[in-house]
């Protein structure tokens, strides 16, 4: 599993203080979202956290997307996949560019991200066969 480290901000060196600060103040808190995260997972599917992402981060990534914008790199957002793939406009308004560990501001994200989705991923199937125990014990009673 890799970590987020200062490189990952591509600093000018010798600004090790000044890398630090912004690296903390880009941290996701990994342990707060991991209890909720599984536990929707599992029983719902899907999982929403608002503010999960530091304002920081949130500025890095903006600034990032003003970029974007400015070079007209966001492509119209479609429906379905290669063959299948077709612009709806009546279904899709938006426009999209998909996350890339080439650029600084995504990987700094994609980084934290892939530290959590295992510890998810753990306590979800610690979750799920909670889950599952106490349907097992409901559809087989005791004689």
């Amino acid at each position: 599993m890799s970590r987020p480290d200062n490189r990952s901000l591509d600093f000018p060196a010798g600004k090790q203080a000044g890398k630090q600060a912004v690296h903390n103040a880009m941290r996701l808190d990994i342990e707060a979202l991991i209890g909720p995260a599984a536990g929707a997972l599992t029983q719902h599917g899907w999982y929403v956290q608002e503010n999960a992402v530091p304002k920081a981060l949130v500025a890095l990534l903006r600034a990032d997307f003003a970029r974007l914008l400015n070079q007209d790199r966001l492509k119209r957002a479609g429906i379905g996949r290669e063959r299948t793939f077709q612009l709806a406009r009546q279904i899709r308004r938006d426009w999209i560019f998909w996350l890339s560990r080439s650029r600084n501001a995504h990987r700094v994200l994609l980084d934290q991200l892939e530290c959590l989705r295992p510890r998810v991923d753990r306590a979800s199937v610690s979750a799920w066969f909670r889950l599952n125990g106490n349907v097992g014990e409901v559809l087989d009673p005791p004689r």
